[in-house]
This record gives C-alpha cells, structure tokens and sequence, in this order.
C-alpha cells in the first residue's frame, strides 16, 4: 500500500511541477492587493497576504455565473465537491471540501458572516434559505478554519459574508419562473446616511421538483442594522426562514431480481407520503471597537430551530426544537516582534445548545409521542493567532486552539403511546461527556515577486461526536448514548499563487491524514457510529481567473483526489461479512473534477454566461470494501444563461443540465443485499426565464 501513496505522491508532483511551469508563462503585472478575506483571522485582511489556500468569491463573480445555486457554485471551485439527494434548488445539498464523502455534512464548516450555521446534529444546512442578492462575497478556506471557529473544519471553511448595511444605496426585485413550475422573487434594499445603515432582504421559492413528491417551498426575510461612531460601530440582524420540502426517496436496482426502477420510473417515488418541514430565526449582535492598543471585536447570535420529518412507509414522524446561544468576543494587537510587524489576535467562542427530539407513528399522535430524547451541549474553546511579516516578502501565520465539549442527553420512552408496528423500543440510560480537544496550525509565505508566491503550512483540526451520532443501539439493538473518541486530523500543504490586476491563478498540494473518522457503521450488528481506522486524502488542487478583455472573462479548475483507507474491517452482519477497505477509495469522493466558466458581453448589454463541470466516478455511500461492482458513474453539466440590459432592467433566460445527462450524484449500498442499491436521480435539462429591476 505505501508503494500505491507513492506512486500517487509521485504522479501529484509531476502533474504540479508541469502546471507551475506552464503557470508561469503568464505575463506579469501589478499585483491586486484589494481582495479581503475575513476569516483568516477572523478580522479584514488581505488574502493575499496569508499562508492559505483560499478562494474568494465576489459578488460580481456572483452575478457572472451561468447558475444562481450557492452549492452549485461552491462546487465549481477547486476542492469543493456536492452532495444532492433532492435536487430541489440545492435545498437539502452537502458540500464537501477535500474528499471527507458521507461525512461531509460534519467536516466542512459553514459560516454566514463568521456565526455557525452547522448545528449541533446532522441536519443539512439550508442553503436556499440565504437568498443570494444579499451576499457580498464567499470566502472558501480549505484545510483551516479549526483554530479560529473550532471543531468541524477538517476539510475546510466556507464563509459567507452579507452586504454590510448602508454599504452602497441600493435595492432590486426580481422573480424567476421555470421548468417544474418553479416561481420565484426577491427583493432587497440596502440605504446609508449619516453613519446609519439598513438593509432588507426577502425571497420566496416554490417548485414542484423534478421527482414525484418533490414538491418544496421556501421563505426568507431579514433584516439588519449598522450605526457608526468614531472609533466603532454596532449591528443587529434579525432572519427568519420557513420550509417545506416533500421527500422523493430512492430509486432501487437490485441485480438479482432484474429490478431497475430508475430506468423504467426514473421519476418516480417510493414515498408518496413522506414530507419535511423546518423554520428558524436568528437575532445577531456585534460590536467593534478600535481602541489605541487594538481593535475588539464582540458577536452574539441567538438562534431556534423547529424541525418536522414524517415517513409513512417506516410509521415514522420526528419533531426537534434546538436553540443555540453563542459568544465571541475577540481582541486584534498589531505589534512588532524582533523588529518586525506582526499583529496577534486573542479569541473566546462560547456556544450553548439546547435539543429535544420527539418521536411518534405520525405527526397527529405527536402529543403522545413514544420516545424523548433531550440533550445539552456547551462548548468553550480559546484561540490565539499570530501573524508575522518578517520581511517584505516572507509571512508567517501561526495559531493554537484548545476547546472543550460538554455532551448529556437522556432519553424516555412512553411503552402506552401507539409505537411503530405495535413494538415500543428500550429507553437509553442517561449519560454525558466530557471531551478537551486541540488545534494549532503554522505557516509561511514567500513573495517571489510582485505576482508570484509560494506558501506552505501545516495544521492539525479535531470533530466531536453530535447528538445524532451518540444515540445508538447496542448488539442487542437496545437504546444507548455512545460517545466516541473525537476524531482528529493532521495537514500538509503546499502551494503557489500568482495575481495580477486582471489574472489569478493557484495551484496546491495537500495531504491529510485522518484518525478515528466518525462515521456510520451500518453492518454491524448495533447499527451506529463507530470511529474507522486511518484514512488519507492527497490531492492536487489547481484554479484560474483570467479577465481576457472588459467584456470576456474566464474561469476554470481542476482537482485531483486520491481518498483511500489504510487500514480496517467492518465485520459485517446480514450475510455482508468481513468488509476489508484498508486500501480502498473513500466512497462518495471522485477522483477528478474539472470546471470551466465563462462569461461574454457579445453585443452592446447582452452577455452569454455558459459553464461545463465534469465530475469522476464515484463508488457509492456503504462501499467501503469498493466490492459492489457499481459505481455512481461519471457526468458532465452543461450550463447556459443569456441576459440583456434594457435601461434598469436585467432579462435572463438560462437553460441548467443543457445536453440533458441523466445522472444522479448520490447513491448508497444495500447493507442486507450484496447485489442491492439506491440512487437518487437528478433533474434533466431545466428552462428559467428571470427579470431584475434595479432601483437608481
């Protein structure tokens, strides 16, 4: 097996060293220094300043793509990988940064301006509910994040940040309409005066989905506030979010029987009665001060949400409510350090959850439901971080974090309420943990001249285990609170940059070396979660903008991803035995991934926008012994949009999945069925037609 890493070692290093190379012929000049990249720090910085392989997308990037889905988007950068079951405008989708498949969702951190929105259980972040006329920006930090926001950033960080309020007097409306009855608008107004700002934002969705029983709706608002005086200012926000989203399910093959529902039903569902339903709201709060030693920098975040899933085929029906309280009051010092500039910053981040869950046969018997399970969480980290300019060429970035996790639940089961098919399941005892864990990283970059750079780093991020990953069953298949070791992570990393005022190009190398991954175990007897053997994930990352004239711009990038297990067994039961994947590829993570952009003004405010991603095969989630003999095959996306200015009007007809591929990107492996599996197709070629009205 070493001499496999080897060889893919080996083959990375070609592949970058010709890349740098070719690289390199671009012309030269002026380097843009205008780029901001809040995360890094966790205060405004220069991007280019900072040993991290990262990726900002702008507002105008934005408005220049051919698709106005946040995870599609993410997805055609370098890294970045999507997840969809639904393929309802993104709502339900996972993005994956370095290969970390099924467990994405708990190892890829989503922030909205610096604040969490990955809970404290496996519920997929709602994307749509950020409408994105209100973004400013996106910043993607792959392979950083833990020591500045803590657990859960193993792969990486994406970081979205809205327009401040007051920024630009502005407001637009817009609706959209579509394939699959598909019915949109938004609307949003930002307006400044005299140190005050306010902006508003509204959007509503609704489409019948491509799948039967697809059916989902969407419904945002928000408001926010910012009052300046001399050396600070104060923001408020208030959102509100609500959802309704019908569960297509599965569609089944299963070679033994000569079943194959996705080519005679492709559209079809298994679940004609399952359905889904969460609303949320957030107050946000900061304050930021610059006083004569520094600047602080304070965040609070009070956020609820109310969750509703329902499953007829199984009697099953699930409400949660979670709350959560968080505190992050943080302290930026420049300073000099042996007769260089530097600046440290010192941080707390508190955060208190709350969470019920009530289970019942449906969401009618949900007065009498038969189980209960509440749980706490607290978790406490510090953090410092330590930038160093030691010369005008040579930057160093170093950090340490140290964040403890505070876990209880309990559970009680109500043997007189109606159970699932008359049986009533065990109560779980009530338990609790208590786990320290630390990250730290340490960089450096070197300027090698006005558009090139090189940098490199090294870092260490942790995860704990969630409130869904603790409530098991033993052997027995009795109710327990299980809680696992916290998995942990070592990066390396190396790369290089090159920036001009009209080009951008990167290009990385990275290894991560993964230890007591969480992750579901679903052939053992005491079906749960379990913490794997090692696992590695290399990889060659590569990425280019290049703004060919004012009205041509390109963009493209390329990943290459080896994700193998080096070690285990899952023992197996059902008749599934002795699953060796030591050696084997990581299921859910394609090895290549290409993308190209494109965005052309051909005539007098008319542009084309057009994009192509092609994504490698996969083998499925349940694969890790890669013995199925089926694999989520490769597919190619074709995306076109056509607009036109007409005085304060923008009219776009866009056409997304152009060539029509019948794909679907996920699948899952039966665990009682050697010749079983289930896809979850996705929507064939899809018609929009859009107006914007932009207020003066």
């Amino acid at each position: 097996m070493s001499a496999i890493h080897g060889r893919t070692a080996r083959h990375f290093s070609r592949i970058f060293l010709l890349s740098a190379v070719f690289l390199a012929s671009f012309p030269a000049s002026a380097a843009d220094e205008a780029a901001l990249i809040v995360s890094a720090t966790r205060f405004a910085d220069s991007a280019l300043s900072k040993p991290l392989s990262v990726t900002v997308i702008t507002a105008e990037d934005i408005r220049g793509s051919a698709t106005t889905l946040l995870p599609e988007l993410l997805s055609q950068q370098a890294g970045v990988h999507m997840q969809d079951v639904n393929g309802n405008n993104g709502i339900s989708a996972t993005v994956d940064i370095r290969g970390f498949g099924a467990s994405a969702g708990q190892n890829t951190l989503i922030l909205l301006d610096g604040r969490r929105l990955t809970d404290m259980d496996q519920a997929n972040v709602n994307w749509s509910s950020i409408p994105v006329s209100s973004i400013e920006r996106i910043e993607i930090l792959r392979g950083s994040g833990a020591v500045q926001f803590g657990e859960g950033a193993g792969g990486g960080v994406i970081n979205i940040i809205s327009r401040a309020p007051g920024k630009g007097d502005m407001a637009t409306m817009s609706a959209r309409i579509g394939s699959y009855n598909t019915r949109e608008a938004q609307a949003f107004m930002s307006k400044g005066s005299d140190g005050f700002g306010l902006t508003l934002s509204g959007n509503h969705f609704e489409s019948d989905g491509y799948r039967a029983n697809n059916r989902a709706r969407q419904t945002n608002a928000g408001i926010k506030t910012q009052s300046d005086y001399g050396e600070g200012s104060f923001r408020f926000g208030l959102d509100a979010n609500w959802m309704t989203m019908r569960l297509p399910g599965f569609r089944q093959i299963e070679w033994a029987t000569g079943r194959d529902d996705l080519a005679t039903d492709r559209r079809g569902t298994p679940t004609p009665n399952d359905d889904s339903a969460r609303r949320g709201n957030q107050f946000a709060a900061d304050w930021r001060h610059r006083f004569g030693f520094g600047e602080l920098a304070v965040d609070y975040t009070h956020r609820t949400r109310q969750q509703w899933i329902y499953s007829g085929s199984r009697q099953f029906a699930r409400s949660s409510d979670m709350t959560l309280d968080s505190l992050s009051p943080r302290l930026r010092m420049p300073h000099t350090l042996f007769g260089s500039k530097a600046s440290l910053v010192l941080g707390i981040d508190w955060q208190e959850w709350g969470y019920t869950a009530n289970d019942a046969v449906s969401l009618g018997l949900m007065s009498r439901p038969y189980s209960k399970v509440k749980a706490s969480q607290s978790n406490l980290g510090i953090y410092l971080q330590e930038s160093i300019d030691l010369t005008d060429r040579i930057s160093l970035l170093v950090g340490g974090r140290r964040e403890r996790q505070k876990l209880a639940a309990s559970n009680t089961i109500d043997a007189g309420a109606t159970c699932p098919f008359g049986f009533c399941p065990t109560g779980a005892a009530p338990d609790a943990a208590a786990r320290w864990q630390s990250a730290w990283e340490v960089g450096g970059r070197y300027r090698l001249s006005s558009n090139w750079a090189a940098f490199a780093k090294a870092a260490r991020a942790f995860r704990f285990n969630n409130v869904d990953e603790i409530y098991e069953t033993d052997t027995a298949f009795n109710n327990q609170f299980q809680f696992l070791r916290p998995q942990t992570s070592r990066l390396q990393e190396a790369g290089v940059q090159w920036h001009a005022a009209r080009t951008s190009i990167r290009g990385a190398l990275f290894q991560n070396d993964v230890q007591d991954e969480i992750h579901l175990d679903a052939f053992t007897n005491g079906i749960g979660n379990t913490n794997l053997p090692p696992s590695r994930r290399r990889g060659l990352e590569l990425e280019a903008s290049w703004q060919a004239a004012d009205t041509f711009r390109l963009n493209g990038s390329a990943t290459w991803t080896d994700a193998r297990f080096l070690s285990g067994v899952f023992p197996g039961t059902f008749g599934l035995l002795n699953n060796v994947f030591g050696g084997k590829n990581v299921p859910l993570v394609p090895k290549q991934k290409f993308n190209v952009g494109g965005d052309w003004e051909f005539m007098a405010k008319t542009r084309i926008k057009a994009s192509v991603a092609h994504v490698g095969k996969q083998y499925m989630d349940n694969d890790e012994a890669n013995n199925l003999g089926a694999t989520i095959p490769a597919y190619t996306l074709v995306n076109v949009k056509l607009e036109r200015q007409v005085d304060n009007w923008t009219l776009a007809l866009a056409v997304n999945n152009l060539t029509d591929e019948k794909y679907y990107a996920y699948a899952v492996k039966s665990q009682f069925n050697a010749t079983r599996f289930n896809v979850f197709p996705m929507p064939e070629r899809t018609l929009f037609a859009s107006a914007e009205y932009r207020f003066q």
